[in-house]
């Protein structure tokens, strides 16, 4: 996962669920979502990565996107106990604390 290009072009990232995005100055472009929903944020909450939190809520990335499964990237950071990325989704991203997945729990629950 290339997370800043420091020479000033487009920013690349790449995670391991195959999630392909172009980061510019002005938007978010995700070449690719994974068949069960996966998006550039869920994986970035799943793995931790604080630093591209940030980056994909700054360039407007949809913070209520859920997978199959009707995890947002909150539930992720949360199943994964990943407390900075949780405090960034709340505090930055200003993430749905209400939102209940496909069996009903809140990501106070995982």
């Amino acid at each position: 996962m290339t997370l800043l290009d420091t020479t000033g072009r487009p920013h690349v990232c790449v995670t391991p669920h195959s999630h392909e995005c172009i980061l510019t100055d002005s938007a978010v472009f995700c070449a690719r979502v994974s068949q069960n929903g996966w998006t550039a944020l869920i994986e970035a909450a799943r793995v931790g990565s604080v630093e591209l939190v940030q980056l994909l809520l700054k360039k407007d990335a949809s913070i209520e996107s859920t997978n199959k499964m009707g995890w947002t990237a909150l539930i992720e950071a949360c199943r994964n106990a990943h407390f900075d990325a949780i405090k960034t989704l709340v505090e930055v991203g200003h993430s749905n604390v209400s939102h209940r997945d496909r069996v009903r729990s809140t990501w106070r629950q995982h």
